[in-house]
């Protein structure tokens, strides 16, 4: 049936011929698509049909997309984009093509973004988009995993950094003894100031008031088991650090646009609830 009515519409208006080649690329017939398309775009380009010439351009695009002919298939995307009146499907193709021919995740994802620009809010870029990040972020998770597992006895934390830990596992192990440790750092302060032996004199913000607050909560504080370090999240921690370090601004928004739960999902799965305590100095 398909044979006999595209026999029939060879020599058709072009709306007849579109419909033809729209039934051809059901049935998978590409030749019979591109031919189709091809005389439907002569047409338009003649008769200076500037939305049927996008549609047509478009429409081949999709065409050679079908058949992995990828440079030919960005050639009618970037006539398309000549026109200086395409469709959103020449932006959306071309990300399609940046992904499936290589992963070039940067490419389709400017595609998109440019599209979104010239047809904000359309819903198909914007999908495509959230589809493009999702992917990008798997593919980076499993690179890490395999780095990690490669390099799995590699120290999470610096001696320094072990330090913290261990400071803060013996004040919840036991409150009350760290109490009378902090007790005894009254007598160094003179005002704002915290002048440790041997040390230089540290300014504070709040000076004795703010020792004197925590001495009060660890003596009536129950002990707690002590925090157990995760790989993952101390890694995590450390790429925000490092990239804060280079840019010198502050917050939870990595440089990449990454939250914090992004960032643990690059070193991990977690469940339940997650937060990101930051002190800078």
């Amino acid at each position: 049936m398909i044979t006999i009515l595209l026999a029939g519409g060879q020599d058709g208006s072009p709306q007849q011929k579109w419909y033809y080649a729209k039934q051809a690329m059901v049935q998978e017939d590409y030749d019979t698509a591109l031919r189709l398309y091809l005389q439907v775009l002569t047409h338009c380009k003649k008769t200076g049909d500037i939305s049927g010439e996008v549609n047509s351009l478009e429409a081949l695009a999709i065409v050679y997309k079908k058949q992995h002919q990828y440079r030919i298939a960005k050639r009618y995307c970037r006539k398309s984009l000549q026109t200086g009146a395409p469709t959103f499907r020449a932006y959306y193709l071309l990300a399609q093509i940046a992904y499936d021919d290589g992963r070039n995740f940067d490419e389709a994802r400017r595609h998109c973004q440019e599209g979104l620009r010239r047809f904000a809010g359309n819903s198909d870029l914007q999908h495509y988009l959230e589809f493009l990040q999702r992917e990008d972020a798997a593919r980076s998770t499993a690179k890490v995993r395999k780095t990690v597992s490669r390099s799995h006895t590699q120290q999470a934390l610096s001696a320094e950094e072990r330090k913290v830990v261990d400071e803060m596992n013996l004040a919840r192990k036991a409150p009350r003894d760290y109490a009378r440790h902090l007790e005894a750092l009254r007598p160094l302060y003179q005002g704002e100031l915290l002048k440790l032996p041997g040390q230089v004199p540290e300014r504070t913000h709040e000076g004795v008031k703010a020792l004197d607050e925590a001495i009060a909560y660890l003596k009536s504080a129950p002990a707690r088991p002590p925090l157990k370090i995760a790989d993952g999240m101390s890694r995590a921690a450390r790429d925000h650090a490092h990239d804060q370090g280079k840019s010198g601004k502050t917050g939870h928004i990595g440089g990449d646009e990454s939250r914090p739960y992004e960032r643990l999902e690059r070193y991990g799965n977690w469940e339940g609830l997650s937060g990101e305590n930051i002190a800078y100095g």
